[in-house]
């Protein structure tokens, strides 16, 4: 498949580092054009499926002003400008749980929505998180710790308790990588 081209491209709004939106002229391959095509620029996102040495998973409840309510998620934050995704995801969980490790693996990186955005969700699994007491929110967060049974994840993702897609998506990509066992597999003891 061809791409599309960008005929002229205009930035409408620019709140760095979290968000420009710009408005394209765009022409597809079949010569019809669009002028007024949305696309954003985001950072890119790290997000943990950290699991303690107890087999709980940590998770974090706080604020979504998108939804007007509350969401419990896999910790998660922004990759600064020329900061690796790995990086991120290590210095982000210690700064929101209080929690660190030695036993990483990635789980993949996604698209925040293909269509829009070129921003990508870096998910990462921590097998032996310990708590180093070291927690540094920023300033906008508000957040609030929860230790999760390994065995009780499904049926929060399932009930709807987990609610944002990139959160199920670690949920499920982090289940998916731990595989089967005695402590890794809750469905299957």
């Amino acid at each position: 498949m061809k791409p599309w081209q960008v005929i002229s491209r205009r930035r409408i709004v620019q709140k760095d580092p979290w968000l420009r939106l710009y408005e394209e002229e765009v022409e597809l391959p079949n010569g019809r054009r669009i002028p007024d095509y949305l696309t954003t620029e985001e950072p890119d996102v790290a997000m943990m499926f950290a699991v303690t040495t107890d087999d709980h998973v940590l998770l974090v409840e706080q604020y979504k002003h998108g939804i007007r309510g509350v969401a419990l998620d896999l910790p998660a934050g922004y990759v600064d400008p020329g900061e690796d995704p790995f990086d991120a995801a290590r210095r982000e969980l210690e700064e929101e749980t209080g929690h660190r490790g030695a036993d990483w693996t990635p789980l993949g990186a996604y698209y925040y929505s293909e269509n829009r955005h070129q921003s990508r969700f870096h998910y990462y699994l921590l097998r032996g998180a310990q708590p180093t007491g070291r927690v540094h929110l920023d300033e906008t967060e508000e957040l609030i710790v929860h230790r999760m049974p390994l065995a009780e994840i499904p049926d929060l993702i399932a009930s709807g308790r987990v609610c944002g897609i990139h959160s199920a998506l670690g949920l499920y990509r982090g289940l998916d990588a731990l595989g089967p066992g005695p402590s890794s597999n809750p469905g299957k003891r």
